[in-house]
């Protein structure tokens, strides 16, 4: 059987902690992108509040040159930091936006039912560039 739901203010408790966590990154000047920003960074206080953790990749925004691409982990990863491609701190918006997801539905991006299925980072990243897309002005 399907575990009990969350309780809805609980979920948007935990969806505003991560909001007001980023914002807080992102109002700082420069802004700081986390760049690594998943459900497993995330660390629940001892009233439930959710924190956020595992400051390894961030960095500040740069201005002048390109930030390094494949920053993070692939399943929260924005297409853009996928491509290799210019980034902002939009890229933490897209992971935030893979965490809600999580959120509502009690699952984790990337995992399947059939442990034997198993995609790597590299074979993902193949797969998304061979679309060749440009996401450079998203």
């Amino acid at each position: 059987p399907p575990p009990p739901p969350l309780a809805h203010a609980w979920v948007l408790r935990a969806a505003l902690d991560v909001a007001r966590g980023m914002a807080y990154l992102h109002s700082a000047t420069p802004p700081i992108l986390h760049r690594d920003l998943k459900s497993p960074n995330l660390l629940l206080d001892e009233g439930f509040g959710v924190k956020i953790s595992d400051f390894g990749l961030a960095r500040v925004r740069a201005t002048t040159r390109t930030m390094t691409g494949g920053a993070g982990t692939y399943q929260w990863m924005a297409p853009e930091v996928l491509a290799n491609q210019r980034y902002t701190e939009k890229a933490d918006v897209y992971s935030f936006a893979i965490i809600l997801w999580e959120l509502l539905t009690r699952e984790v991006v990337g995992v399947t039912a059939d442990p034997s299925v198993e995609i790597s980072a590299p074979e993902a990243r193949r797969a998304f560039l061979e679309e060749g897309r440009d996401f450079s002005r998203v």
